[in-house]
């Protein structure tokens, strides 16, 4: 089963990018994202983003930033184009949602073949006094900004603490 889909369109690539999640009918039903593009030159190969979890993934967001950096290529200084697609979703984790993020890297229009994912909840510290009561609704979507300038800011709920957490992702210059 196929849900939570999300499109961004790429205007100085002419791609788009389609992230969904999608879910097995094996026992047990396992949940993961996907990503397809599409270029002038036609479909992509698709691209498993997420390990399969029990858990499904809702509230997908995505932004785009793009760079380049520069590279010694046969004793000639290079410059190598780099995009960087930007996940951010939600999972239910034992009746709470937890707020996920994923780069996707992309040199010369090539995914580079690996993405970390990372809980975002791990990164700021419980802090029970500030608990407050907040809609699922809210605590279950993350968002995503970027700049002009390549940084991009992740918003969400935290789930235990329900404070608004923000965190600043910036890619790191030059080769990875």
């Amino acid at each position: 089963t196929e849900s939570s889909a999300a499109l961004l369109f790429d205007r100085s690539s002419s791609a788009v990018h389609l992230v969904w999640s999608s879910r097995t009918a094996a026992t047990p039903a396992t949940s993961r994202l996907d990503l397809r593009s599409y270029t002038p030159a036609g479909w992509s190969d698709l691209i498993e983003l997420s390990g399969g979890s029990l858990t499904d993934k809702s509230g997908l967001r995505l932004v785009l930033t793009a760079d380049e950096y520069a590279t010694n290529v046969d004793g000639a200084e290079t410059r190598i184009p780099r995009r960087v697609l930007h996940l951010v979703w939600s999972e239910n984790l034992a009746g709470s949602p937890h707020s996920y993020y994923s780069p996707v890297v992309f040199t010369n229009g090539r995914y580079v073949g690996w993405n970390p994912v990372v809980d975002l909840d791990g990164l700021a510290a419980d802090d029970p006094i500030l608990t407050a009561t907040l809609p699922v609704a809210l605590r279950a979507a993350p968002s995503l900004v970027a700049t002009a300038t390549g940084k991009v800011s992740a918003s969400f709920v935290h789930s235990q603490s329900n404070r608004l957490i923000t965190v600043d992702v910036l890619a790191l210059p030059g080769e990875l």
